[in-house]
């Protein structure tokens, strides 16, 4: 017996979603995703695939994103400046998706369940869109091979230049007093440790016993295969993070320091957030990264200082850190009028000062 393929979308205790899917004959099968997003684009993907016809399966063929992800790296990408975060944001799309879907499968619906989880993990707009270009690409290998009836996505989402979200003082404090009320102390001290130091979350997931110097004060960030980030690194603690992190230094090298999963940290988060009213302010767990790399700008470190503490590989990305508060550009007159080259002589006019009254003679010194 027979029937129309079907499935639904369901939330795990451990705060994961999972898609029940069930073929015509009955079959399941279990496809798991981090957000419900995610499941739910695995469960439209699980039934477009179900619904074509043996016939029509039989007379096209099959594309898919592994296929299309090969023509994509040696067609276009390889060997240009872009090659290795190109194949980075095309094998997330991948691991969305799975690498056997078919490329002519994607459609709006799918790419609208994928920037949402994207923008879910703290991805901004545009990085997504980034992401979302890796997958126009594929699927111009995919008409390159004579596959022309692909659905037709969406646009790119809008870039705001706006700032991005910080956590504020007060709001760090409430998260984590409500996250102890409920019990939820490793949470809460993680929670801290983000804020204070900054890290990516699988970074702080990654750290061992080893990498706490609990005596001198210190974490070291590290990643044994180096990818498009630059994340080997050791820092001091500051006093809050060393306060909330020793608790958890573990009596051995080879022990991981925290025991909470991304998908535990997320629901409480998500939780927490939405009790205190919080919400729709665009605030998540990378957030806390946001929000330390914006603390070290507006102290007035250079983007040099801040692209090593928090592991970036280049200096472009820490620009979005510099909300600079316009106020703090009199500080710049300041510098500027007591350097002594301008001063204002008694008919008003300005006068350049060379202290002898003769021009200097121009000299370059290559260095």
């Amino acid at each position: 017996m027979t029937t129309t393929p079907r499935g639904t979308v369901s939330r795990r205790n451990d705060g994961t979603w999972v898609a029940n899917c069930y073929t015509a004959a009955g079959q399941r099968r279990q496809l798991k995703g981090k957000t419900k997003a995610e499941a739910q684009a695995k469960l439209n993907a699980f039934l477009a695939e179900q619904h074509h016809s043996p016939a029509e399966t039989l007379s096209r063929r099959r594309y898919t994103l592994q296929d299309a992800l090969r023509d994509a790296e040696t067609k276009v990408w390889s060997g240009t400046p872009y090659e290795r975060s190109a194949l980075l944001y095309a094998r997330q799309v991948l691991e969305f998706f799975s690498p056997g879907m078919e490329v002519s499968a994607i459609g709006g619906r799918e790419v609208n369940a994928f920037r949402d989880a994207m923008a879910a993990k703290g991805n901004a707009s545009s990085t997504i869109n980034k992401k979302v270009s890796t997958l126009r690409v594929m699927r111009e290998m995919a008409i390159a091979q004579g596959i022309d009836t692909l659905p037709q996505l969406p646009k790119g989402l809008k870039v705001s230049n706006q700032k991005d979200r910080i956590y504020t003082p007060q709001e760090i404090e409430a998260v984590s007093s409500l996250l102890l009320a409920w019990g939820k102390r490793e949470e809460a001290d993680l929670f801290i440790f983000l804020t204070e130091m900054g890290p990516r979350f699988s970074e702080a997931a990654r750290l061992r016993g080893r990498h706490l110097d609990m005596q001198r004060g210190t974490v070291t960030f590290y990643k044994d295969t180096q990818d498009n980030k630059q994340g080997n690194r050791t820092l001091g603690l500051t006093t809050r993070a060393r306060a909330a992190i020793a608790p958890y230094a573990p009596p051995l090298a080879h022990l991981p320091v925290w025991s909470v999963s991304y998908a535990a940290m997320r629901y409480v988060m998500d939780k927490a957030l939405a009790q205190l009213g919080l919400a729709d302010e665009q605030l998540s767990i990378h957030t806390a990264r946001h929000t330390c790399g914006s603390r070290l700008a507006a102290a007035g470190r250079s983007l040099l200082e801040i692209k090593t503490w928090l592991g970036h590989r280049s200096t472009a990305a820490c620009e979005r850190y510099l909300h600079l508060d316009a106020t703090r550009l009199d500080a710049c007159l300041e510098v500027l009028n007591r350097q002594g080259l301008w001063s204002t002589a008694s008919t008003g006019v300005n006068q350049l000062q060379f202290g002898n009254g003769n021009l200097p003679q121009l000299t370059c010194n290559h260095v």
